[in-house]
């Protein structure tokens, strides 16, 4: 959030405590859904400030999700990245492989 604020002055967070975390809390619920690493996210709003103009609003999560598709796009040019990324997609995988054989009766 802060990251957004810094780079769109117009993003405005609520005043009341309550309501900023309630405000993150719906982001998180938006964003967290485990689809993708932290650093993807990262990505992503770097991708939507370099793709908008002067004029544009600030990001919803919905730009963010949309922007995660470029961002591994671009993540997976870099060896580097490319490695860190597909590590986590296999971390995933093994974490989603044990929780269905726990399942299993």
């Amino acid at each position: 959030m802060r990251d957004i604020k810094l780079a769109y002055p117009r993003f405005s967070l609520p005043s009341k405590k309550n309501d900023r975390d309630r405000l993150i809390w719906l982001w998180q619920k938006a964003l967290g859904n485990g689809a993708y690493p932290e650093h993807v996210y990262q990505e992503a709003l770097a991708v939507y400030m370099r793709d908008s103009t002067a004029g544009d609003s600030p990001p919803t999560p919905g730009d963010i999700i949309r922007a995660c598709k470029k961002a591994i796009e671009l993540i997976e040019q870099d060896p580097v990245r490319r490695k860190r990324l597909y590590e986590w997609r296999e971390k995933k995988r093994l974490e989603r492989e044990r929780a269905l054989a726990q399942d299993t009766p």
